[in-house]
C-alpha cells in the first residue's frame, strides 16, 4: 500500500487511527494521507457533516489529495456556503478529481468538472434512510472499479441507496456480491 517503508512515529499513528471524530484522530488521517503515494493510492472521502463543519481550511490538505470527493447537498453547503453545483466547482479547483453530491429524493450530482452529469433517484418507498449514504458510495465505487462510466456509476449508486433505504437496517436491503452484478444487469 505504501510507496516506501514507514517511519516508527508513523506507525503510531496507524495504530492510533481509532476514531474520526477526536482531534487527534483526524491529524493521523492528514499524516497517513501525506504518506500515500498519490499515483498509486485513490482516495475518496465521504467527510460527513461532522468533517464539513470543520471548515474547507480545515479539510483542504485532504480534499486536495481526493480523487472522489462524497457530499451530500447539506454537507456541501456546510463545506462552502455555496450550492452543490458551485461547491463542487470549487472543490474541483482545489485539487479534487470527482466531487459527488447526494440529492436526496431527486438524485445525485457528479463532476469531474468537464463533465456535469445529473442522475435521477429511483422511486423508492422509503423505509429507514439509515446507510443510505454509504450504499451509495460503495455503489459508485463499485461502478467506478469496473471501469464505468460516470452516469453508470452514478446509477450503481443510487440503485444501492434505493435498496438500502427500502428495509429497516443500514444494510438488511443490499444484495450479496453474488447477486449485485445480475441484478445490475437486469436493471440497467
Amino acid at each position: 500500500m505504501f510507496s516506501r517503508a514507514l517511519t516508527h512515529e508513523e506507525k503510531q499513528w496507524l495504530k492510533e487511527l481509532e476514531s474520526f471524530v477526536e482531534e487527534k484522530q483526524f491529524e493521523v488521517q492528514k499524516k497517513v494521507i501525506e504518506v500515500l503515494d498519490p499515483e498509486k493510492n485513490k482516495l475518496s472521502f465521504a467527510p460527513g457533516s461532522l468533517y464539513a463543519r470543520r471548515g474547507i481550511d480545515a479539510l483542504s490538505p485532504i480534499i486536495k489529495r481526493c480523487h472522489v470527493l462524497f457530499l451530500n447537498e447539506q454537507e456541501a453547503r456546510i463545506l462552502t456556503d455555496k450550492d452543490h453545483k458551485s461547491a463542487s466547482k470549487y472543490l474541483i479547483d482545489m485539487g479534487c478529481k470527482l466531487v459527488v453530491v447526494t440529492l436526496k429524493d431527486k438524485g445525485c450530482f457528479v463532476t469531474d468538472g468537464k463533465e456535469k452529469i445529473h442522475v435521477e433517484a429511483i422511486k423508492t418507498d422509503v423505509k429507514d434512510t439509515t446507510g443510505a449514504g454509504d450504499a451509495f458510495c460503495a455503489g459508485f465505487l463499485f461502478g467506478l472499479s469496473h471501469e464505468k462510466e460516470l452516469k453508470h456509476c452514478a446509477k450503481i449508486g443510487n440503485y444501492l441507496a434505493s435498496k438500502c433505504i427500502s428495509r429497516v437496517g443500514a444494510r438488511s436491503g443490499l444484495p450479496l456480491d453474488v447477486e449485485l452484478e445480475k441484478e445490475l444487469s437486469e436493471v440497467f
